[in-house]
């Protein structure tokens, strides 16, 4: 199905990334796994310049296309400042505040960058940091 790039690269990719993908749904089997080499608007292209239509869109930041103009011109302005920091910043309280006035039924917002660290960061809140510390515990007891 694929060419000589492809299947050098998903060969590489399996010694040292388990299946070759850091997600189990990126994997499609053996030789039929594609590896996107850049995208455009709705479209991906894989390393042997194959052209997919993108139905995933990134699981949701791909709205309005890859490489958008606005986006891009956004990213770059954006990227002059820095990409991250590992403290709190202007723009992501900015960010919240638009997303609560856009849906008034959120009152607050916590972006983390995965869904155990968000999942772990509401269980502390919601318990308080004693309570927290307990429930650890005893899940790392059972472990």
């Amino acid at each position: 199905m694929f060419g000589s790039k492809t299947l050098a690269l998903q060969k590489r990719a399996q010694e040292i990334i388990p299946l070759g993908v850091n997600s189990n749904f990126r994997y499609w089997g053996d030789q039929i796994t594609p590896y996107v080499d850049k995208a455009k608007g709705a479209y991906l292209y894989d390393t042997e310049g194959k052209k997919y239509i993108d139905y995933v869109g990134s699981w949701g930041p791909m709205i309005l296309g890859h490489t958008h103009p606005d986006v891009i011109k956004s990213v770059k302005k954006t990227a002059e400042h820095g990409l991250s920091f590992g403290a709190p910043t202007r723009i992501e309280t900015q960010m919240a505040q638009k997303i609560c006035e856009l849906m008034p039924a959120i009152e607050k917002v916590r972006a983390a960058p995965a869904r155990l660290q968000g999942e772990i960061a509401e269980t502390q809140h919601v318990l308080g940091d004693g309570e927290f510390d307990e429930l650890l515990l005893e899940v790392m007891h059972e472990l």
